[in-house]
């Protein structure tokens, strides 16, 4: 591996550069997940890169003008919605390496209940991102789907996993 002039790794100054974007990134998991945070997470393995982007559901009423349920809400209430919100959310998260974009590709969506008196339940939504062959060096990433509607909404960006820099489920410490 080549290493710069001040013997750090460029990927250390990709997660320097990820770390600091995320401050000012609008908005994502679920463990210490407050209403007003969203959250994006990134799994960079040695060829692909998965995240995903998890929205709690006061948010996507907001973002759609429905009424879903905030507590107790089930798949089959989410599923019709899904569909809608992945539409949103590419109107409101870009991923992009110098001059190209990176697709997103949405895999599977999940729910999940909170058991916190107060706290809405959030909605899961995976990607893989499809780049073209050598995995990017680095990596632009652009979201505001709550601060679009919310500026006082914060958010961020986790690398939960590195495997060249051995960040292994990073999102648990």
């Amino acid at each position: 591996m080549k290493y710069l002039s001040s013997g750090i790794s460029p990927l250390r100054y990709i997660a320097y550069f990820l770390l600091i974007a995320s401050c000012v990134l609008a908005p994502m998991h679920l463990e210490a997940h407050k209403p007003d945070q969203s959250y994006v997470y990134l799994k960079i393995q040695k060829a692909s890169i998965a995240g995903r982007v998890e929205l709690n559901t006061t948010d996507v009423n907001r973002i759609l003008g429905v009424n879903l349920p905030e507590k107790g809400v089930t798949a089959a209430q989410a599923a019709p919605l899904h569909e809608r919100v992945k539409a949103y959310l590419l109107q409101h998260a870009a991923f992009s390496s110098g001059e190209k974009n990176i697709p997103i590709r949405w895999t599977t969506s999940e729910v999940f209940n909170i058991d916190e008196e107060g706290e809405p339940d959030f909605i899961q939504y995976n990607f893989v991102l499809d780049h073209d062959g050598e995995l990017p060096r680095l990596i632009n990433v652009k979201y505001d789907a709550v601060l679009a509607l919310n500026d006082q909404h914060r958010g961020a960006l986790l690398i939960e996993q590195h495997w060249k820099d051995g960040v292994v489920d990073n999102h648990t410490k």
